[in-house]
């Protein structure tokens, strides 16, 4: 064969490779961007829905921490045992503490508009209350019942001894699934004997921690374990290794896709989400 017809049949079948690696580069580039994408556009889906649970936490955790610091000491009074109205501000008894002290709870017309805004509801625990506690907030009651999953044992055997300052501990209730309470030690005893209690509303609660039919969402306790109403659309429960993992993380799962831990609150609880594919 002559040498320049070899000489350009090489050449041209190394053109032809050159032009199908450009072909299959760009393609794999087109590819990895589109995927970038989808990974970014999945993230700020993940970090704005961890956002809205985060801050709706947040706000009662807050809330509680304003009443149970809203809490003072006076001396005790035999002759004043019913809440007692200043202005704006009610006084309620919640019980004696030490030889001739007991605690107050003041709390101002404002706070108790706070607590409906939030769709919260305020109870007390303590050793002069039946074992459910005694509802605070809002003032019709009466015809409420006693609240529903609150124990003082409860209480008591979750609660972290030697917390100082008390922190928010968080409850899910064995009796009432779905509805998940944030309580406070509000006295100084090494061993708390009083306790002030956040009810969430169950459906509000179940409606900021659930996702869409795209994504499975649940919210873990201190341990791992997923707190009832869980959403997990057409996804899986959480697998055993989301109760490994420490801190706050994103990345893939393998399995399961994009998956988003996140810490919530200040009692260890994190939320998750795992991206599911349509039509799993």
């Amino acid at each position: 064969m002559d040498a320049p017809v070899v000489a350009a049949s090489v050449l041209l079948r190394a053109l032809s490779l050159c032009v199908l690696l450009c072909l299959l580069g760009t393609a794999v580039f087109y590819l990895l961007g589109q995927l970038d994408e989808a990974v970014s556009q999945h993230r700020r889906d993940m970090n704005a829905r961890a956002y809205r649970t985060q801050l709706y936490f947040d706000q009662r955790e807050a809330l509680l921490n304003y009443l149970a610091d809203s809490v003072v000491q006076v001396p005790l009074r035999e002759d004043a045992p019913l809440p007692v109205i200043e202005g704006a501000v009610r006084h309620l008894p919640l019980g004696q503490v030490g030889s001739r002290q007991q605690l107050q709870l003041l709390l101002p017309a404002r706070a108790e508009r706070t607590l409906r805004e939030l769709g919260v509801r305020l109870i007390h625990v303590g050793p002069g209350t039946d074992a459910s506690g005694r509802w605070l907030s809002p003032i019709n009651t009466e015809t409420a019942g006693a609240p529903i999953g609150v124990d003082a044992t409860l209480l008591r055997l979750h609660a972290a001894p030697g917390q100082s300052p008390p922190q928010v501990q968080w409850l899910a209730s064995p009796q009432a699934p779905g509805t998940i309470h944030l309580y406070r030690a509000i006295d100084d005893a090494a061993v708390p004997q009083h306790w002030l209690v956040l009810a969430l509303d169950a459906a509000a609660s179940a409606a900021v921690i659930g996702c869409g039919t795209t994504s499975a969402c649940a919210l873990l306790d201190a341990s791992g374990q997923p707190v009832p109403p869980a959403n997990p659309g057409k996804g899986a429960p959480p697998s055993p290794w989301l109760r490994e993992l420490q801190g706050d993380r994103f990345g893939f799962a393998w399995l399961h896709g994009l998956s988003l831990l996140k810490g919530i609150g200040q009692d260890d609880w994190r939320w998750y989400s795992m991206s599911v594919q349509r039509g799993c």
